[in-house]
């Protein structure tokens, strides 16, 4: 489709126009087509909805269309109309000058993956961030389990301990099994702190029965009891409730990558790691 020198004469044109010559099209509302683009410029020709047109350059926010003569369908003239008259889903939303700039999508953490590949060869590759601390390990059902135990043993030792021989057997079991059970565990777990404070309280609290069996002596049944199972359950409960836990391992985390090595006949390929 060509135009004519006069109707070409009708629209003026500028030096800063794009040039665009696409495929024809249908206007989405009735508009006016005019010599320059702006209202104040002389009428070409009044354009109505669904009428196809040509875009042929763009200039501002007004586009240059060429159409077929209202009044003589052998001719065709061009003219400046808006952008918004032409289809939607063929001109691109207009973007004011002063608008803010479009809102970027967060960033996601780089990965482990993505940091070892990223790492450029020969150099250690950042670690990834510390993990929460996990929660300590309690283990003082095996420490109670030791300590009823030995309270059933030395229960039976003082049942039987006037009427056989192996009473005072059960007893003195029960009271070594009391005094080295639990702290044992503690050494099994690597806590030898602990076990050794353990082992000392079960000691002074065997010193304190020697307190109450005098009181039992005097007279004083109810004082000496309650002397005894304070002395002798607060080393258990103790150990249960406070000191048997332990520290859960960090796992470090483990990573391989390539590295080159020049050399004076080549280069050395390799690679290197912490597992």
């Amino acid at each position: 489709m060509s135009l004519s020198s006069s109707a070409r004469a009708q629209a003026a044109h500028y030096d800063d126009e794009t040039t665009i010559y696409a495929s024809p099209v249908q206007l989405q509302a009735a508009t006016d087509a005019r010599v320059a683009p702006n209202d104040q410029s002389a009428l070409v020709a009044h354009l109505t909805a669904g009428q196809r047109v040509t875009h042929i350059a763009t200039h501002g926010h007004a586009v240059l269309v060429e159409f077929e003569d209202p009044n003589d369908p052998k001719k065709w003239l061009e003219g400046w109309i808006p952008k918004k008259a032409l289809d939607p889903a063929t001109t691109p939303p207009e973007v004011p000058e002063d608008a803010p700039p479009p809102a970027s999508a967060p960033v996601a953490p780089p990965t482990r993956a993505a940091t070892i590949a990223d790492t450029p060869l020969g150099e250690t590759p950042l670690t990834s961030p510390e993990s929460p601390k996990p929660k300590r390990i309690w283990y003082g059902s095996q420490t109670l389990a030791i300590d009823g135990v030995s309270a059933l043993l030395i229960a039976i030792g003082a049942a039987t301990v006037d009427r056989a021989s192996s009473g005072g057997d059960f007893l003195a079991l029960g009271v070594m099994t009391y005094e080295f059970g639990a702290p044992i565990v503690h050494w099994a777990h690597g806590h030898v702190g602990v076990g050794f404070g353990s082992h000392g309280l079960r000691l002074l609290s065997l010193v304190g029965v020697y307190g109450g069996a005098a009181l039992v002596a005097d007279g004083n049944l109810p004082a000496a009891v309650a002397l005894i199972l304070s002395l002798c359950l607060g080393p258990p409960i103790l150990d249960g409730a406070a000191l048997a836990y332990d520290e859960p391992k960090q796992k470090k985390a483990s990573w391989i990558l390539p590295t080159v090595v020049p050399t004076k006949n080549g280069a050395t390929v390799g690679l290197v790691g912490s597992f």
